[in-house]
């Protein structure tokens, strides 16, 4: 039952033999020193898949989450390998584990004089044992394949540094709350809120643990999505701890930051940064200048300037918490992978694409060595890379990737969690640019559901996906609908976002799309003015969006017959995008194309073509065989070649006076 427990996480029974664990590691020790063995056999009948996951694993270590039963005898171990159960689906293998004397390893020890079956000749390995995976290869004589491992020592691991970090932050105690916290670093939320609410039942309401257990509750409150919940527990924590400690003492400094963290959550922004102040000094007060808390506080509050829009300031408290971290923490701590992730975040939202995909690739190599499989900060770090693949025209990949963060996304988090609406939302969008209008709906849709009953109503990401919805809604020329849908973003982004900040931009860029498909051609200027005007006072000079709304106020001087005006603000388009586009991105394609089109009207019909085959080119590279953009440049170079052989028919009577 114990071993059954240590492999399947069983929180509850290893919590209720904990006390048994603690003793057989002590017998062990006590027994190993009669132990001499230099090789030790282990048969087992595993699954396809384990034999598949183990033989990609070959070169790797691989920790041992269970007590491992070995024995001296390798016939013994090949009886334990003839399992009836050895069917189609499982395969027979051998273990070979070479053991080094005087190596500091978990103990091990030959208990085979307290076994019921002393011709075993059993030799019990501790739990968390590690090993280095030398070879895998199948025994055609005997039929089986045959792993060979080496027992290695404990520090020449590649996470030592990690773990020993970890330990050092649980500190030497062990108690529910430690074991809470553990459970939450590992992303099993539910296993972590059930020891803290036991923990709030045994402890009398004078304990001083107490805030600590309501801080830890909080804490899982918060990354489960439960806000209300998360803010009511931090603020009792925070009563108490005022009351009870010196009031620039670390743990308010703790809960103050935990206060703010779910205020950036719930999109109140300027209080989370007043919150992160009062932090900040206490820690700055307080700590040395390179503790991993004053970090912390830093890397928070770049957050709040990055949603903020306010880039260059993110970037510069990024880069304070960055230089604390590498220097305080080992290499591969997760903390250091997040502060990579949020720099990647602002790179890719500047328009500096290799800058932040080089970012959250240094992020994902982290959490990916550090976290469990399911972590899901692994999840945040496939969506984002997905994000700026999908910002490149690099669809496939993008859904690659959001596909991988949604799925760990679904088996970690509550069906309602606003981190799957985000998912859902950037799988839509990617559909939506390759013309999958109906499935980018769907999933719209499913994010929409998520958002509006896991947030407050003036949450910017509920406007977010009005704002996609919207977009959907112009393509299939619902253009009433989708103006009231970008109206209701409008609204909540200028209650939630600073004047300035590009999402507002985005709106009124977005409306006055509808209004040129609509025809209202003035009132599509003034919107499209004011988008250009807040996107270059935000964004870099060469940034994608300040192309868009280039490209949209001379498709409208074309429409109006501007025909000078309209080239002369595509030509800026295009400069921006081919500077920071990949060469075969489609919104390169619409700028060729729109240039096309003026030049056609123009009677320019040979340059109009030169353009019409530029676009195409790009299009069917890019795009999917059926999208409409493509039969959209076919068309119109049809259209140009019969106006062009129609000219020529009506100058051929002059040509013969």
């Amino acid at each position: 039952m114990l071993n059954k427990a240590l492999r399947v996480q069983n929180i509850d029974i290893l919590f209720a033999l904990r006390f048994l664990v603690v003793d057989i590691h002590n017998q062990l020790i006590k027994e190993s020193s009669n132990t001499n063995i230099s090789r030790l056999y282990r048969g087992q009948v595993m699954s396809k898949d384990e034999l598949s996951r183990i033989r990609s694993s070959i070169g790797e270590f691989i920790s041992i989450n269970s007590f491992l039963s070995t024995t001296r005898n390798r016939s013994k171990a090949l009886e334990f390998a003839q399992s009836p159960q050895c069917e189609v689906q499982y395969e027979r293998v051998l273990f070979k584990i070479k053991v080094e004397s005087r190596i500091k390893a978990k103990p091990f020890a030959d208990i085979s004089q307290m076994s019921y079956f002393p011709g075993e000749e059993e030799i019990l390995i501790m739990l968390g044992s590690i090993f280095r995976l030398e070879s895998v290869h199948f025994d055609k004589e005997q039929q089986i394949w045959v792993a060979d491992l080496e027992l290695r020592n404990e520090d020449d691991h590649h996470l030592k540094q990690v773990f020993d970090h970890m330990k050092k932050e649980m500190g030497s105690e062990t108690t529910l709350t430690s074991l809470g916290n553990l459970l939450r670093q590992m992303g099993e939320l539910d296993k972590a809120e059930k020891y803290y609410k036991r923990l709030l039942n045994e402890l009398a309401v004078d304990d001083s643990g107490i805030a600590d257990a309501y801080i830890g509750f909080a804490d899982v409150q918060t990354d489960k999505g439960e806000h209300d919940l998360a803010l009511m527990n931090y603020d009792k924590a925070l009563k108490i701890t005022v009351k009870a400690l010196p009031p620039d003492h670390p743990v308010i400094a703790a809960t103050y930051n935990n206060i703010a963290n779910v205020q950036v959550n719930t999109g109140e922004y300027d209080l989370a940064l007043m919150n992160y102040d009062k932090a900040l000094k206490i820690r700055v007060k307080t700590l040395p200048p390179d503790h991993p808390d004053i970090a912390t506080t830093c890397n928070s509050i770049g957050f709040v300037q990055w949603k903020k829009g306010e880039y260059d300031l993110a970037l510069m408290n990024y880069d304070k918490a960055l230089k604390i971290r590498v220097k305080a923490l080992p290499s591969d701590h997760p903390d250091i992978a997040t502060t990579y992730n949020s720099m990647a975040n602002v790179q890719a939202d500047k328009g500096e694409y290799d800058l932040a995909l080089m970012n959250y690739d240094k992020a994902l190599k982290i959490r990916v060595k550090a976290l469990p499989s399911d972590h899901p900060d692994i999840a945040t770090t496939y969506n984002s890379m997905a994000n700026v693949q999908a910002d490149k025209g690099e669809y496939d990949l993008a859904l690659m990737n959001y596909d991988k963060a949604l799925k760990i996304r679904v088996k970690a988090l509550p069906s309602d969690h606003p981190d799957i609406a985000t998912t859902c939302n950037s799988i839509g969008l990617v559909q939506w640019n390759k013309g999958e209008y109906d499935l980018a709906l769907m999933n719209y849709d499913k994010a929409l559901k998520i958002t509006v009953k896991a947030l407050p109503p003036d949450h910017p990401n509920i406007a977010a996906t009005y704002n996609n919805i919207a977009n959907v809604q112009v393509n299939t020329g619902e253009y009433d609908l989708a103006l009231m849908n970008y109206d209701k973003a409008l609204k909540i982004r200028e209650k939630a976002l600073p004047p300035d900040h590009p999402d507002i931009a985005a709106t009124y860029n977005n409306i006055a799309n509808v209004q040129v498909n609509t025809g209202e051609y003035d009132l599509a200027l003034m919107n499209y003015d004011k988008a250009l005007k807040i996107r270059v006072k935000a964004l870099p000079p060469d940034h994608p969006d300040i192309a868009t709304t280039y490209n949209s106020i001379g498709f409208v001087q074309w429409k109006k017959g501007e025909y000078d005006l309209a080239l002369m603000n595509y030509d800026k388009a295009l400069k921006i995008r081919v500077k920071a586009l990949p060469s075969d991105h489609p919104d390169i394609a619409t700028t060729y194309n729109s240039m096309a089109n003026v030049q056609a009207d123009k009677g320019e019909y040979d340059l109009a073509l030169m353009n019409y085959d530029k676009a195409l080119k790009i299009r069917v590279k890019a795009l999917p065989s059926d999208h409409p953009d493509i039969a959209t440049t076919y068309n119109s170079m049809a259209n140009v070649q019969a106006d062009k052989c129609l000219g020529l028919r009506l100058l051929e009577p002059n040509l013969k006076l």
